[in-house]
């Protein structure tokens, strides 16, 4: 068994417990916001979603907690709603599914902050960490071109959208698509190059492995051991980044590792980046109502 150590977060357990319920507060009380106003509202509310899961996260690392699940499922659903809304004619009545209810919101047409190459990344991490078929199928009906309509976005990333997209609907062609988009993430528009060289580039190389050929489970472990450390080699640079919530784990990993399981691939990994509890137990999600 591999094992990659989690940088020092420079909080206590309780403190981190306590910003999280801040977090997790803040977020509920603009739940009329997102219902009224979702076009202006549901991109950064996706943001703060995920670092309250993250928060979550850094004191309960495994997601043995409801607290911890809640979340989690929060930001799942901030997500796919936003895509939800995108699709739909602005001022089209819609509910959104919000923690175990219904939020009443409307359509937005396509909004260039909600709909881009990295939002959808972190919807689709979330939507394979928690398993929700909905929210796939939502994703994959996204057209690429969509994503660079209004919005800068890293060529890369777009190239992984589409790889992630073939490989949904089993096209053969899926792998050729990837390694396509490999040679662009040494160019990067938005992203910096230590972005792009630490968090982007092991993701390719972890997608690629997930398989049953007989060396895959061998590359699979490589490959994420890899990508483990070189994300806490970029969230451990300085203080700043340590005691950013987003690098206290790893979505992109646990969406991979999330699909590497689903397709019958062990995760010989300890890390305290992967919350190992959900990524092998495919229904937790739908075990919380």
């Amino acid at each position: 068994m591999h094992s990659v150590t989690r940088h020092e977060l420079g909080r206590s357990i309780d403190e981190l417990r306590e910003l999280a319920t801040e977090s997790d507060d803040a977020l509920v009380s603009h739940f009329e916001d997102i219902s009224l106003y979702p076009e202006s509202t549901m991109p950064t509310a996706a943001l703060a979603a995920t670092s309250a899961a993250a928060l979550h996260f850094g004191s309960d690392p495994s997601g043995s907690r409801a607290e911890t699940r809640v979340a989690a499922r929060r930001a799942e659903q901030i997500y796919l709603g936003m895509y939800q809304l995108a699709a739909l004619p602005p001022g089209q009545p819609f509910v959104l599914e919000m923690d175990s209810a219904g939020l009443a919101s409307h359509g937005t047409g396509h909004n260039p902050r909600a709909v881009n190459a990295q939002t959808w990344l972190d919807a689709y991490w979330w939507a394979r960490a928690t398993r929700n078929g909905t929210a796939r199928e939502t994703l994959d009906a996204v057209d690429p071109a969509l994503l660079t309509q209004g919005s800068r976005n890293d060529r890369a990333l777009l190239g992984l959208v589409e790889a992630l997209q073939a490989r949904d609907r089993k096209d053969p062609e899926w792998a050729e698509t990837l390694k396509s988009a490999v040679s662009q993430v040494n160019s990067p528009t938005v992203s910096t190059k230590e972005e792009a060289r630490l968090l982007q580039l092991d993701l390719f190389g972890v997608l690629g492995t997930i398989g049953n050929e007989p060396d895959d489970q061998a590359n699979f472990t490589e490959q994420l051991t890899d990508a483990l450390t070189d994300h806490r080699t970029y969230w451990s640079a300085n203080e700043a980044r340590s005691d950013t919530p987003r690098g206290f784990f790893s979505l992109p990993l646990f969406g991979l590792c999330a699909m590497a399981f689903d397709e019958g691939m062990t995760i010989d990994v300890e890390s305290d980046y992967l919350p190992v509890e959900l990524i092998q137990n495919p229904p937790w999600m739908f075990e919380l109502d």
